[in-house]
Order: structure tokens, then sequence, then C-alpha cells
């Protein structure tokens, strides 16, 4: 009882005394930092209070317990990284800031070790993460991709989704040598899928993740070394889904486009980049990715 009315008097703390949760969340008592991050946890739910709560230290405090060598495999631990996964889902308000306090360290460690609800919110909250282009190089430089290599050949269903969205977003900032050559073979299998592994949508979020690579130059040699042009000409001409019929045709124009790029003339001041009509993969709200998540919160 004491417990729950703690919990209560906490949520009811208004949006100005939030400031207070920080000393308590990295209290070394597990009980009392178990209440106070469920409490947090539903604050973090209220889209309108995740802003003020990065600005109040909150996401600090937290990736300070998702780092702690105590809370691992520990109901804290899913807690903590449930409150990052909320928090990065403001559309560009809180994932720069998130980035820069920290947060990478512990969900990258996590995409590369953790297993079940840990992995799929640390997986999603990257995917949200990288929706801001401006924290493409900091993900990758954190050591992200090797993870995600390995995810899009042995996560299930769900962790191989968020998995793809990451790479597509991070894909949409820049496509390098290295992002391409890490991810291309394994998207080109899963859209070919002669294992008859993945469904329709995974397929579909694979060739959009594609189309995205295809737009950067340094690409075109993976993309034809790994047969995804002539996979993507042949969906182009047979498939009966419109929507990957779409991608593919997307992927072979921006492909023709830097084929037929002439080169740049350096004393050309007026050459401006023609803007791109793909966007990055939309986050996923928590709340909703919940639902689907195996076990539930």
């Amino acid at each position: 009882c004491r417990e729950a009315e703690t919990h209560v008097n906490l949520l009811r703390m208004s949006q100005a005394a939030r400031g207070p949760f920080v000393p308590l969340v990295v209290s070394e008592v597990a009980e009392q930092q178990l209440t106070v991050l469920t409490a947090v946890l539903h604050l973090s739910k209220e889209e309108a209070g995740r802003v003020a709560l990065v600005e109040q230290g909150v996401a600090v405090a937290v990736v300070k317990v998702a780092r702690a060598a105590s809370v691992r495999d520990s109901a804290r631990e899913v807690v903590a990284v449930r409150i990052l996964c909320n928090l990065s889902l403001t559309n560009g308000n809180t994932e720069r800031t998130m980035v820069q306090q920290g947060c990478l360290v512990p969900l990258v460690r996590l995409i590369r070790e953790g297993v079940g609800q840990l992995l799929y919110y640390a997986i999603t909250t990257l995917a949200n993460l990288a929706f801001v282009q401006e924290n493409r190089d900091d993900i990758l430089a954190a050591g992200a991709l090797g993870p995600l290599k390995e995810l899009l050949r042995r996560g299930d269903p769900e962790q191989v989704l968020k998995t793809i969205d990451t790479i597509r977003n991070l894909a949409a900032a820049r496509a390098d040598l290295k992002l391409a050559r890490a991810t291309v073979p394994d998207l080109t299998a899963m859209v070919l899928d002669e294992a008859d592994k993945f469904g329709a949508e995974h397929k579909l979020r694979a060739m959009i993740a594609l189309r995205s690579i295809s737009r950067f130059e340094e690409s075109l040699e993976h993309l034809e070394r790994n047969g995804t042009l002539r996979m993507a000409a042949n969906i182009a001409r047979d498939s009966l889904d419109p929507r990957l019929r779409s991608q593919a045709l997307g992927l072979l124009y921006n492909v023709a486009g830097l084929s037929a790029q002439p080169p740049l003339d350096p004393e050309e001041e007026d050459f401006t980049d023609e803007e791109d009509d793909d966007e990055e993969m939309a986050p996923d709200d928590e709340d909703a990715a919940e639902a689907e998540a195996a076990g539930g919160g």
C-alpha cells in the first residue's frame, strides 16, 4: 500500500516539480529506484511532457541507471529502456539531446547483448533516434552497424522490422560505402526471400531501405554486385504488389539518375541538388509498439 501511495503521489507531481525525479532515479535503493522509474515511465507516455522530462535531466539519470552493472537483467533495466524509448519519440524535439546525453552507449550494448523485451525496446529507440539525421554519424560511431547487421540475420520478425527501419533512417541521411557494404546483401536477400522466411511487410521495408541507399553514388557498386538492380527490374516488371513495384521503380530511378549524372564542374556555382521526396521511416510510438512486443510491459 505504501508503495502504491508513493507511486500515485509521484504521478501527481506537476511538470514544474519533475526535477526531484533525477536524484531519486539514480538512488541506490533498488525498490525505491524501481518505484520512481515506473512513475517516470507513466509520465513519459504523455507526449506533451517528454521534452520537459529531457530538459530537466531525466534522460541523463535514466542513462546512468541503464549503464549500471547492478541493474543488468532486472526489471529496472527494462523500465529504463522503455523510458528512453518513449522520450525518443518527439519528432525531433528530444532525439538530438538524448544522443548528446549519452544514451547510445547502453542502447548499442543492448542491441549487441540484449534479448526479448530489452532488445525490442532498444532497437525501437535507436530507430527513433535515427529519424533525426544529425544523429546518423554518432549512431555509427557508437558501433551500432555491426549489431544491426547481425540482427538482420538472427532477430525475430519484430526485431528485424525495427532493424530495417533503423537502417533506412540512417541511409536517409547518407549511405556511404561502409553502410552499403554492411547492409545491401542482407536486405537484397530479404526481398528475394528464397527460403520464404519473411512476410510481405519485411520485403517492402527492405526494399524501401534499399531505395534510400540507392540515392547515394557510393552504393552503386554494391547494388550491382549483389544483384539488387536486377532484382528491382524483375519486381518492377513482374510483381503484383503495387507498393513493392513502386519502391523498385524508385530505386531504378535513383540509380538511373546517378548513372546519367555528368561530372560536377567545380566552377559551376549555381549547381544545386534536386530535393528527393523520399522521407525517413516515421518513428514508432512506444505505446503502440508495446502492444506488439512479446510479453507486453
